[in-house]
């Protein structure tokens, strides 16, 4: 099951006299293939992964974790209407792919068009071929923190799980 996350909930109570404004929604995310995705959803996923990269495409696959960050940042400018999730088809399984754009906010045209920024990321290869990653990126509402597994699949790195806060 998807698992939408409450709203951010400041840490500490405002000092008395001291007016702070309200907090902004946020929009979180956790979602994993293996757990969240019905059973037929999963097999027919983990075919079309298992399935080879076109005959002509043999490329070398980036270092995962700057490929990390800027996954990270792409799914956090997606969420937050900068960027329309389409561009995000290629890097996500499908079913990933429709939670993610169900997250998305419209962006208000009157806000500053400031762009998002990893600030920090750290990544592991857990088995051969998939790497987990963590990756803070910088954005015109605050930081946010992206964690997300990658596999090596089609030529590619493909976003098997993710989560968003």
């Amino acid at each position: 099951m998807t698992a939408l996350l409450a709203p951010a909930v400041p840490r500490h109570a405002p000092r008395s006299g001291h007016h702070r404004p309200p907090a902004r929604e946020r929009r979180c995310l956790r979602w994993d293939l293996d757990t969240d995705a019905s059973i037929k959803t999963v097999s027919k996923t983990r075919t079309w992964l298992a399935s080879a990269a076109p005959q002509s495409v043999v490329p070398t696959l980036p270092e995962p974790g700057p490929w990390a960050a800027a996954m990270a940042r792409a799914i956090v400018e997606a969420v937050l209407g900068m960027r329309p999730t389409s561009q995000l088809q290629r890097w996500l399984v499908p079913p990933l792919l429709t939670v993610v754009s169900r997250l998305r906010v419209p962006r208000d045209p009157a806000a500053p068009r400031r762009s998002c920024r990893p600030t920090a990321w750290r990544s592991c290869e857990i088995r051969p071929g998939v790497v987990e990653a963590a990756v803070v990126v910088s954005a015109p509402d605050g930081p946010h923190v992206v964690a997300l597994r990658m596999e090596k699949s089609r030529g590619r790195w493909i976003t098997t799980a993710l989560e968003l806060t």
